[in-house]
Protein backbone atom coordinates (compact mmCIF):
# COMPACT_ATOMS: atom_id res chain seq x y z
CA UNK A 1 0.00 0.00 0.00
CA UNK A 2 1.18 3.31 -0.95
CA UNK A 3 0.43 7.05 -1.30
CA UNK A 4 2.09 9.44 -2.97
CA UNK A 5 1.33 13.34 -3.81
CA UNK A 6 3.36 15.26 -6.57
CA UNK A 7 3.77 18.41 -7.92
CA UNK A 8 5.63 19.75 -10.79
CA UNK A 9 6.49 23.23 -12.18
CA UNK A 10 6.57 24.35 -15.74
CA UNK A 11 7.29 27.21 -17.90
CA UNK A 12 5.14 28.79 -20.48
CA UNK A 13 6.35 26.50 -23.50
CA UNK A 14 5.35 23.88 -21.44
CA UNK A 15 9.22 22.51 -20.37
CA UNK A 16 9.63 20.65 -16.82
CA UNK A 17 11.48 22.81 -14.89
CA UNK A 18 10.93 21.41 -11.17
CA UNK A 19 9.53 17.82 -10.32
CA UNK A 20 8.37 16.90 -6.43
CA UNK A 21 7.35 13.47 -5.29
CA UNK A 22 6.20 12.93 -1.69
CA UNK A 23 6.36 9.20 -1.39
CA UNK A 24 4.22 7.34 2.03
CA UNK A 25 4.47 3.41 2.22
CA UNK A 26 5.62 0.81 4.69
CA UNK A 27 8.76 -0.43 4.45
CA UNK A 28 9.40 -3.36 3.02
CA UNK A 29 12.37 -3.86 4.55
CA UNK A 30 10.76 -3.81 8.11
CA UNK A 31 7.77 -5.54 7.37
CA UNK A 32 9.01 -8.45 5.74
CA UNK A 33 9.52 -12.17 7.36
CA UNK A 34 12.61 -12.26 5.28
CA UNK A 35 15.96 -10.20 7.16
CA UNK A 36 17.32 -7.83 4.50
CA UNK A 37 21.26 -7.88 4.59
CA UNK A 38 21.23 -4.83 2.77
CA UNK A 39 19.31 -2.88 4.34
CA UNK A 40 21.30 -0.45 7.41
CA UNK A 41 20.09 2.30 9.89
CA UNK A 42 19.23 5.15 8.24
CA UNK A 43 18.15 3.34 5.00
CA UNK A 44 14.63 2.58 5.69
CA UNK A 45 13.44 3.00 2.47
CA UNK A 46 16.16 1.04 0.42
CA UNK A 47 13.11 -1.08 -1.74
CA UNK A 48 10.88 1.37 -1.23
CA UNK A 49 11.99 4.80 -3.91
CA UNK A 50 13.27 2.71 -6.19
CA UNK A 51 11.50 3.46 -9.58
CA UNK A 52 10.86 7.05 -8.14
CA UNK A 53 13.81 8.40 -6.72
CA UNK A 54 16.23 6.84 -10.08
CA UNK A 55 14.00 8.65 -12.80
CA UNK A 56 16.63 9.40 -15.69
CA UNK A 57 14.42 12.63 -16.92
CA UNK A 58 16.25 15.40 -17.41
CA UNK A 59 14.42 18.14 -15.22
CA UNK A 60 16.88 20.59 -13.39
CA UNK A 61 15.13 20.82 -10.06
CA UNK A 62 14.50 16.93 -8.72
CA UNK A 63 13.00 16.51 -5.10
CA UNK A 64 12.05 13.20 -3.76
CA UNK A 65 10.91 12.35 -0.36
CA UNK A 66 10.12 9.35 1.75
CA UNK A 67 7.69 8.68 4.75
CA UNK A 68 7.45 5.25 6.17
CA UNK A 69 4.81 4.53 7.95
CA UNK A 70 3.28 1.69 10.11
CA UNK A 71 0.90 -0.85 8.66
CA UNK A 72 0.83 -3.70 11.31
CA UNK A 73 1.09 -6.14 9.08
CA UNK A 74 3.70 -8.70 7.37
CA UNK A 75 4.66 -7.89 4.10
CA UNK A 76 6.21 -9.59 0.75
CA UNK A 77 7.58 -8.68 -2.47
CA UNK A 78 5.25 -8.26 -5.35
CA UNK A 79 6.48 -8.82 -8.93
CA UNK A 80 8.60 -5.55 -9.40
CA UNK A 81 8.69 -4.76 -5.62
CA UNK A 82 8.76 -0.93 -4.88
CA UNK A 83 8.72 0.12 -9.12
CA UNK A 84 4.98 -1.89 -9.06
CA UNK A 85 3.74 1.68 -7.55
CA UNK A 86 6.39 3.93 -8.23
CA UNK A 87 6.31 3.71 -11.81
CA UNK A 88 2.67 3.42 -11.99
CA UNK A 89 2.51 6.85 -10.56
CA UNK A 90 5.50 8.54 -12.30
CA UNK A 91 4.16 7.76 -15.68
CA UNK A 92 0.69 8.61 -14.96
CA UNK A 93 1.55 11.95 -13.81
CA UNK A 94 3.78 12.25 -16.49
CA UNK A 95 0.68 11.41 -18.48
CA UNK A 96 -1.27 14.46 -16.69
CA UNK A 97 1.47 16.93 -17.52
CA UNK A 98 1.26 16.17 -21.10
CA UNK A 99 -2.24 16.57 -20.93
CA UNK A 100 -1.88 19.65 -19.00
CA UNK A 101 1.11 21.28 -21.07
CA UNK A 102 -0.96 19.87 -24.34
CA UNK A 103 1.77 17.89 -25.18
CA UNK A 104 1.98 14.02 -27.25
CA UNK A 105 2.61 11.89 -24.16
CA UNK A 106 5.25 10.15 -26.51
CA UNK A 107 6.93 13.43 -27.15
CA UNK A 108 7.48 14.56 -24.02
CA UNK A 109 8.77 11.66 -22.70
CA UNK A 110 11.66 11.96 -25.48
CA UNK A 111 11.78 15.46 -24.76
CA UNK A 112 12.43 14.50 -21.19
CA UNK A 113 15.03 12.00 -21.43
CA UNK A 114 16.86 14.02 -23.57
CA UNK A 115 19.55 13.01 -25.86
CA UNK A 116 21.31 9.61 -25.63
CA UNK A 117 23.50 9.77 -22.37
CA UNK A 118 23.98 7.68 -19.52
CA UNK A 119 22.55 9.10 -16.81
CA UNK A 120 24.38 9.35 -13.41
CA UNK A 121 22.54 9.16 -10.74
CA UNK A 122 23.47 8.92 -6.85
CA UNK A 123 20.92 8.34 -3.98
CA UNK A 124 21.96 8.15 -0.22
CA UNK A 125 21.40 4.66 -0.72
CA UNK A 126 23.87 1.67 0.39
CA UNK A 127 25.63 -0.86 -2.39
CA UNK A 128 24.75 -0.74 -6.42
CA UNK A 129 21.05 0.59 -5.68
CA UNK A 130 22.72 3.83 -4.45
CA UNK A 131 24.27 4.59 -7.87
CA UNK A 132 22.16 3.74 -11.01
CA UNK A 133 22.66 4.34 -14.39
CA UNK A 134 20.08 4.18 -16.88
CA UNK A 135 20.97 4.86 -20.40
CA UNK A 136 18.05 7.22 -21.61
CA UNK A 137 18.81 6.23 -25.46
CA UNK A 138 18.27 2.67 -24.70
CA UNK A 139 15.20 3.80 -23.17
CA UNK A 140 14.52 5.76 -25.89
CA UNK A 141 14.52 3.18 -28.13
CA UNK A 142 12.25 0.75 -26.51
CA UNK A 143 9.77 3.66 -26.32
CA UNK A 144 9.71 4.64 -30.06
CA UNK A 145 9.48 1.00 -30.97
CA UNK A 146 6.74 0.02 -28.81
CA UNK A 147 4.69 3.78 -30.28
CA UNK A 148 5.69 2.12 -33.66
CA UNK A 149 4.42 -0.82 -33.51
CA UNK A 150 0.93 0.06 -31.62
CA UNK A 151 0.79 2.51 -34.65
CA UNK A 152 0.81 5.93 -32.09
CA UNK A 153 -0.78 8.90 -33.67
CA UNK A 154 -3.30 6.42 -35.89
CA UNK A 155 -6.95 6.87 -35.50
CA UNK A 156 -9.14 4.83 -33.21
CA UNK A 157 -12.77 3.90 -32.75
CA UNK A 158 -14.86 6.20 -30.40
CA UNK A 159 -14.97 5.29 -27.22
CA UNK A 160 -11.16 4.10 -27.18
CA UNK A 161 -7.66 5.33 -26.29
CA UNK A 162 -4.25 4.57 -25.92
CA UNK A 163 -1.75 5.16 -23.31
CA UNK A 164 1.88 4.96 -23.22
CA UNK A 165 4.55 4.09 -20.17
CA UNK A 166 7.98 3.30 -19.78
CA UNK A 167 10.46 1.78 -17.22
CA UNK A 168 14.49 1.32 -16.63
CA UNK A 169 14.54 -1.80 -14.04
CA UNK A 170 18.34 -2.87 -12.90
CA UNK A 171 19.51 -1.97 -16.67
CA UNK A 172 16.62 -3.67 -18.19
CA UNK A 173 14.49 -1.12 -20.02
CA UNK A 174 10.72 -1.48 -20.82
CA UNK A 175 7.93 0.60 -22.78
CA UNK A 176 4.65 -0.35 -23.52
CA UNK A 177 1.57 1.20 -25.36
CA UNK A 178 -1.90 -0.20 -24.31
CA UNK A 179 -5.18 -0.13 -26.23
CA UNK A 180 -8.26 0.09 -24.36
CA UNK A 181 -12.06 0.87 -25.19
CA UNK A 182 -15.38 1.93 -22.84
CA UNK A 183 -18.78 1.30 -22.81
CA UNK A 184 -21.29 3.97 -22.18
CA UNK A 185 -21.34 3.02 -18.36
CA UNK A 186 -17.70 3.27 -18.52
CA UNK A 187 -16.87 -0.19 -18.19
CA UNK A 188 -13.36 -0.72 -19.68
CA UNK A 189 -11.62 -3.82 -21.69
CA UNK A 190 -8.16 -3.98 -22.38
CA UNK A 191 -7.99 -4.76 -26.32
CA UNK A 192 -3.82 -4.62 -26.96
CA UNK A 193 -1.21 -4.00 -25.41
CA UNK A 194 2.13 -3.46 -27.23
CA UNK A 195 5.48 -4.43 -25.42
CA UNK A 196 8.86 -3.54 -26.25
CA UNK A 197 12.13 -5.04 -24.26
CA UNK A 198 15.59 -4.96 -23.67
CA UNK A 199 16.89 -7.02 -21.43
CA UNK A 200 21.02 -7.53 -22.62
CA UNK A 201 21.43 -10.48 -24.91
CA UNK A 202 18.80 -12.84 -25.37
CA UNK A 203 19.40 -16.31 -24.18
CA UNK A 204 15.39 -17.91 -24.39
CA UNK A 205 13.37 -15.42 -26.85
CA UNK A 206 10.07 -17.44 -26.16
CA UNK A 207 10.86 -17.39 -22.53
CA UNK A 208 11.04 -13.69 -22.47
CA UNK A 209 8.07 -13.41 -24.55
CA UNK A 210 6.26 -16.06 -21.93
CA UNK A 211 7.10 -13.37 -19.20
CA UNK A 212 6.02 -9.95 -21.25
CA UNK A 213 2.62 -12.09 -21.87
CA UNK A 214 2.57 -13.12 -18.18
CA UNK A 215 3.45 -9.44 -17.06
CA UNK A 216 0.38 -7.88 -19.13
CA UNK A 217 -1.97 -10.34 -17.47
CA UNK A 218 -0.81 -9.22 -14.04
CA UNK A 219 -1.31 -6.21 -15.20
CA UNK A 220 -4.74 -6.14 -16.36
CA UNK A 221 -5.73 -7.56 -12.89
CA UNK A 222 -3.73 -5.42 -11.41
CA UNK A 223 -6.19 -2.23 -12.97
CA UNK A 224 -9.08 -3.84 -13.18
CA UNK A 225 -9.34 -6.66 -10.74
CA UNK A 226 -6.94 -7.24 -7.58
CA UNK A 227 -8.18 -5.85 -4.17
CA UNK A 228 -6.50 -6.48 -0.61
CA UNK A 229 -8.80 -5.59 1.85
CA UNK A 230 -8.77 -5.76 5.80
CA UNK A 231 -11.22 -5.96 7.94
CA UNK A 232 -10.39 -5.28 11.95
CA UNK A 233 -6.63 -6.30 10.55
CA UNK A 234 -7.67 -9.31 8.96
CA UNK A 235 -7.27 -10.01 4.75
CA UNK A 236 -10.74 -10.73 3.76
CA UNK A 237 -9.51 -12.12 0.33
CA UNK A 238 -9.04 -15.70 0.18
CA UNK A 239 -8.82 -17.41 -3.06
CA UNK A 240 -9.89 -16.56 -6.23
CA UNK A 241 -13.00 -16.27 -6.19
CA UNK A 242 -12.36 -13.29 -4.49
CA UNK A 243 -8.99 -12.27 -5.50
CA UNK A 244 -9.40 -13.47 -9.35
CA UNK A 245 -7.00 -13.93 -12.44
CA UNK A 246 -7.44 -12.42 -15.82
CA UNK A 247 -10.19 -14.81 -17.67
CA UNK A 248 -9.11 -16.11 -21.45
CA UNK A 249 -11.79 -13.94 -22.57
CA UNK A 250 -10.81 -10.60 -20.75
CA UNK A 251 -7.48 -11.39 -21.99
CA UNK A 252 -6.00 -8.65 -24.75
CA UNK A 253 -3.81 -9.40 -27.57
CA UNK A 254 -0.24 -8.85 -26.69
CA UNK A 255 2.56 -7.94 -29.00
CA UNK A 256 5.87 -8.30 -28.11
CA UNK A 257 8.87 -6.88 -29.78
CA UNK A 258 12.60 -8.37 -27.58
CA UNK A 259 15.37 -5.71 -28.88
CA UNK A 260 18.61 -7.01 -29.88
CA UNK A 261 21.69 -6.41 -27.74
CA UNK A 262 25.29 -7.63 -26.72
CA UNK A 263 24.79 -6.34 -23.28
CA UNK A 264 25.30 -8.85 -20.51
CA UNK A 265 21.63 -10.43 -19.89
CA UNK A 266 20.08 -7.82 -17.51
CA UNK A 267 16.20 -10.19 -16.81
CA UNK A 268 12.91 -10.40 -18.03
CA UNK A 269 11.19 -11.36 -14.94
CA UNK A 270 10.01 -8.33 -13.27
CA UNK A 271 11.16 -5.67 -15.52
CA UNK A 272 8.49 -6.09 -17.96
CA UNK A 273 5.74 -5.61 -15.54
CA UNK A 274 6.01 -1.91 -13.38
CA UNK A 275 5.09 -0.10 -16.83
CA UNK A 276 1.97 -1.62 -18.02
CA UNK A 277 -0.77 -0.63 -15.36
CA UNK A 278 0.05 2.94 -15.83
CA UNK A 279 0.19 2.52 -19.76
CA UNK A 280 -3.43 0.81 -19.42
CA UNK A 281 -5.01 3.57 -17.10
CA UNK A 282 -2.94 6.30 -19.23
CA UNK A 283 -5.38 4.73 -21.95
CA UNK A 284 -7.83 4.86 -19.93
CA UNK A 285 -7.69 8.38 -19.85
CA UNK A 286 -7.15 8.80 -23.37
CA UNK A 287 -10.89 6.98 -24.07
CA UNK A 288 -13.07 8.40 -21.36
CA UNK A 289 -11.43 11.52 -19.86
CA UNK A 290 -11.31 9.75 -15.99
CA UNK A 291 -8.01 9.57 -14.48
CA UNK A 292 -7.16 6.43 -12.12
CA UNK A 293 -5.36 7.51 -9.10
CA UNK A 294 -6.54 4.62 -7.47
CA UNK A 295 -6.53 1.28 -8.35
CA UNK A 296 -8.17 -1.30 -8.99
CA UNK A 297 -10.30 0.70 -11.48
CA UNK A 298 -13.48 -1.33 -10.53
CA UNK A 299 -16.00 2.02 -11.21
CA UNK A 300 -16.63 1.96 -7.06
CA UNK A 301 -14.46 5.10 -7.00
Amino acid sequence: PSYHRLRAGLDEAGRVLAWQHHIVTASLARNSEIPREDEEPGHPGLYDVQGAADIPYAIDNILIEYSPVEVGLQMGSWRSVAHSFNVFVVNSFLDEIAAASGADPLELQLRLLGEPRIAEITLPLPGRRGRPRPDTGLLRRVLQTAADGAGWGDPLPAGWGRGIACCYYKKTYAAHVAEVSADAQGRVTVRRVVAALDCGRVVNPSGIEAQAEGAVMDAVATVLKWEITLDEGRVEQSNFHDYPLVTIDEAPEVEVHILPSDRPPSGAGEPPYPSVPPAITNAIYAATGVRARQLPVDGRR
